[in-house]
């Protein structure tokens, strides 16, 4: 079977390489990335790089990425995508399109893949969350053929959805898989990796990324985030948001705050850096679906700020609060100072799964007839 993953992120292609490893080692599939999105671009640490280190073969690399921080950008750089994108399949022609989340690389690769007739598996369907990635989802679950779900309430919510039953299968987050294998460095080995003593003494993990639905009022939200780490009086160690609009309002915030020696500031960590990173934090401040899924199963306590992860599944590790400074520094002070935080907060380490999704998701692709014509007919069951 010739499978096609898409990948526009450093962050999906994390969440997603356990399952990718099983496919380029697989005698059974004819394995290709489609790279898109940040990856291209130095700004965000030209990823394309890390996927290329790791031996996984290169379908194309179309770069559509806006230059501008705008709704209107975003629009018309997702048509660019749709364009490009459809060239290159209509040439490959794989027979099966992975795709993990809801960003606009995916829902361009949903588009074409069903008017082209290819068949199309979706990873994270079924969820809920804010802004503009809400709607995205749920249209790439529209069309897709597959359905990996990564919860119980996903899966039962794409079957309340109208999808037929034999194509929603619960095989979890496969972001978890290299977490339950991974080495975790120690802080020392994480301070010298990271080339940075902030490790050394208590630290806060910011990952918050623009609203799209609510970019008027980004620099605002990210002021507050600040002003209430600050006045923790912890460390911080940040990493650059996605390219959203509204993301460069973010990103220019963070290296003022850099330059001040306010946080420490990264543009990509690979898997297990970022896992050991969070695994010794006392907490993860922003709005990342990295604190619904990846935090529980690390047990890390979690400040969820803002709609961006509204709804979405939630263990009891997140605390939610809104863009008000004094909100999130009170979470915080409730994290860090109760001793027993971690402990009652670990029944919930296992929501999304125990770390064998790539394995499951394997079988699944494994049992399906791909050359059956009834995959392609989506019907609606209400």
């Amino acid at each position: 079977m010739k499978i096609t993953y898409i990948s526009g992120t450093r962050a999906d292609y994390e969440l997603m390489r356990s399952v990718l490893e099983r496919l380029h080692g697989d005698r059974l599939f004819d394995f290709k990335i489609l790279v898109t999105g940040m990856h291209l671009r130095k700004e965000f640490g030209e990823t394309v790089k890390v996927i290329e280190r790791d031996g996984f073969p290169i379908l194309a690399k179309i770069d559509t990425l806006h230059s501008k921080d705008s709704n209107m950008e975003m629009t018309v750089s997702l048509g660019h995508t749709i364009a490009q994108m459809a060239k290159v399949l209509e040439n490959e022609k794989p027979d099966f399109i992975l795709l993990l989340g809801d960003r606009d690389e995916q829902l361009a690769g949903a588009i074409c893949g069903s008017h082209l007739n290819i068949l199309l598996g979706h990873v994270h369907g079924g969820e809920r969350s804010g802004s503009i990635d809400e709607s995205n989802r749920h249209a790439i679950t529209r069309f897709s053929h597959l359905h990996l779900a990564s919860c119980q309430e996903s899966f039962d919510r794409l079957s309340r959805m109208g999808e037929e039953s034999w194509r929603i299968h619960l095989v979890g987050a496969p972001a978890l898989d290299r977490l339950s294998k991974m080495k975790k460095l120690s802080r020392m080995e994480l301070s010298q990796a990271l080339k940075t003593d902030y490790l050394l003494n208590p630290y806060l993990v910011l990952l918050q990324h623009s609203v799209t639905t609510e970019a008027q009022d980004t620099k605002k939200q990210i002021e507050e985030t600040l002003v209430a780490i600050q006045n923790a009086g912890l460390n911080c160690i940040a990493l650059v948001p996605n390219a959203d609009a509204g993301g460069k309002m973010i990103r220019h915030a963070l290296e003022e705050a850099h330059n001040r020696g306010e946080l420490q500031l990264f543009v990509h960590l690979e898997q297990e850096v970022y896992g050991s990173l969070l695994a010794h934090s006392e907490a993860l401040i922003g709005n990342s679906s990295s604190g619904i899924i990846e935090a529980p199963f690390l047990n890390v306590p979690v400040v969820n700020i803002g709609s961006r992860q509204n709804l979405r599944f939630r263990g009891s590790n997140v605390i939610d609060v809104e863009y008000d400074r004094n909100e999130i520094l009170k979470a915080i002070k409730q994290i860090v100072e109760d001793p027993h935080f971690r402990k009652k907060t670990q029944k919930d380490q296992f929501i999304y799964g125990d770390g064998h999704a790539s394995e499951k998701i394997l079988s699944v692709l494994k049992t399906i007839d791909h050359r059956n014509p009834s995959l392609l007919q989506k019907r609606i069951t209400f």
